[in-house]
């Protein structure tokens, strides 16, 4: 899956510019953003109500946004949305899991 210069996100070397910082730097972060998807992806099953996975998905969307993963900040957005109507808790766990599929093939344009 080739994410890098389309409309879902931003080529790395853009994102390299945009933030200043080297390659190495930006691996570590999206490194950084998969750890916490997948540990927002393992404690679904553990969270109380839709609210309570709200403020974790603002975390994942913002680091989206900020490692210029367009398309992964707009499953956020929509796991946020429909799990306000209906918590399913499968459906947020495949969509999460779409997230790292998107940050991982990123991680390999660099």
């Amino acid at each position: 899956m080739h994410l890098a210069g389309t409309n879902n996100a931003e080529a790395p070397e853009s994102t390299l510019k945009r933030l200043r910082i080297a390659n190495e730097r930006l691996a570590l972060y999206l490194g950084s953003l998969t750890t916490q998807v997948k540990q927002l992806h393992d404690d679904v099953d553990d969270l109380p109500s839709a609210g309570a996975l709200w403020a974790r998905l603002d975390t994942v969307k913002t680091g989206c946004l900020t490692l210029g993963l367009w398309h992964g900040a707009r499953i956020a957005r929509r796991i946020r949305e429909e799990s306000a109507l209906n918590f399913d808790r499968g459906r947020v766990a495949s969509e999460l899991r779409e997230i790292i599929e998107r940050v991982d093939a990123q991680k390999a344009c660099i």
